[in-house]
């Protein structure tokens, strides 16, 4: 038994977290959701969440508020309204590229017109979004 906590130590890989922005608004009594077009691989030109990686001594809220900013033009501080972290999904196959990926989705609310006039290269979805956004 010994033998393998040392086998399995050795491996040890630390996962990767990253950060998704989920930005909900209600536009002309339509309910639409911020997406964006993915830059990179994997997946790259389809609409994703706008989300990255975690740096190392950033929390998820400051990681948050520098990806929405620099990814879409957001300001999580005047642009949005309600913001709560939801969950951590650590499925171990959700990176097609083998990192072990630990993602933390926030939801928020827009305040005003919010990100709309501020992000010409997002789109709002209406409806239900492609299963293929992230």
């Amino acid at each position: 038994m010994q033998h393998h906590s040392q086998q399995h130590h050795s491996e040890y890989r630390p996962p990767t977290l990253a950060v998704d922005l989920v930005a909900f608004r209600v536009h002309a009594g339509v309910l639409e959701v911020l997406l964006m077009r993915r830059r990179n691989e994997p997946f790259a030109g389809e609409w994703a969440l706008p989300g990255g990686y975690n740096a190392q001594g950033e929390t998820t809220m400051e990681a948050l508020s520098r990806v929405a900013r620099t990814k879409v033009g957001v300001n999580i501080d005047a642009d949005l309204g309600f913001v709560e972290q939801l969950y951590t999904f650590d499925t171990t196959a959700r990176d097609p590229r083998g990192r072990w990926l630990l993602t933390t989705p926030t939801l928020c609310t827009t305040r005003g017109s919010g990100w709309r006039r501020k992000c010409p290269t997002a789109r709002p979805c209406t409806g239900c979004c492609p299963a293929s956004s992230r």
